[in-house]
Parts: C-alpha cells; sequence; structure tokens
C-alpha cells in the first residue's frame, strides 16, 4: 500500500467510516445486471486501464465512485485532458496530436518536447 493509501485510510477511519479494502485482482464484476451495494467506493490502482475500467462499470451500475471512471479515462490521456482544460479555457502549452511519426508535413516548428498521450513518470 502506498504512503498516500494509508494516509487516506488513516483520515477514514478518524472519521469513523466504515472501510472495506479489496483487491480488485480477487473479484469479479457482474456485467449484465447490478451487483451488490458497495457504499462509496474511492478507486485506488496503479493501473489507470484497470482503475478507469472498474469505475466505469461501477458507475453504470449506479455505484458512486470518488473518482469518476470518465474522470480517470480523461486524466490519463494527455490529449484528451488537454483538449478538455482548453476548451473551457484552462490555459496550456500550445500542444498537438500527431498520429504519424512524419514530421514532414505535420506543420510544427522543432525543436520540441514530443510525449505519448499515455504514461506517467517517464514510462508508458
Amino acid at each position: 500500500m502506498r504512503i498516500e493509501e494509508k494516509l487516506i485510510l488513516n483520515e477514514l477511519r478518524e472519521l469513523n467510516v466504515r472501510v472495506n479494502l479489496v483487491n480488485v485482482d480477487n473479484i469479479s464484476l457482474r456485467l449484465d445486471e447490478e451487483g451488490e451495494d458497495l457504499g462509496i467506493v474511492l478507486v485506488r490502482l496503479m493501473s489507470h486501464v484497470k482503475a478507469g475500467l472498474i469505475a466505469r462499470v461501477l458507475n453504470i451500475h449506479g455505484i458512486m465512485t470518488i473518482n469518476k471512471g470518465l474522470a480517470i479515462e480523461n486524466s490519463w490521456n494527455k490529449a484528451i485532458a488537454i483538449a478538455i482544460l482548453a476548451r473551457t479555457g484552462i490555459s496550456v502549452v500550445p500542444s498537438r496530436l500527431l498520429l504519424s511519426t512524419n514530421p514532414q508535413y505535420d506543420g510544427i516548428n522543432y525543436p520540441v518536447v514530443i510525449k505519448p498521450i499515455h504514461g506517467s513518470w517517464g514510462s508508458w
């Protein structure tokens, strides 16, 4: 368990909130019908793919998650996150989405920083 999860857990316990820790690798979620009432879920996974998927399935079935599945997916994809931020009037670094590795026709004045749309901490 990472330090931030320990801190969250300690704060919840101090507030007398009943917490049930679940390892998602040891569960299955019903897709065809609503499952049990889980209360409010805080999704904390290292895998953004798993986190977004689990939160989206829970949200579809009416289960409240503190971090919504769509928000997890939007924040993990840099292209979508930048487009959303710019659309809402938040200043962002001038950015382009390149779908080709051929820089000849992309209209960009080099040098630039090129980043993958997924990944963090230098890995993807």
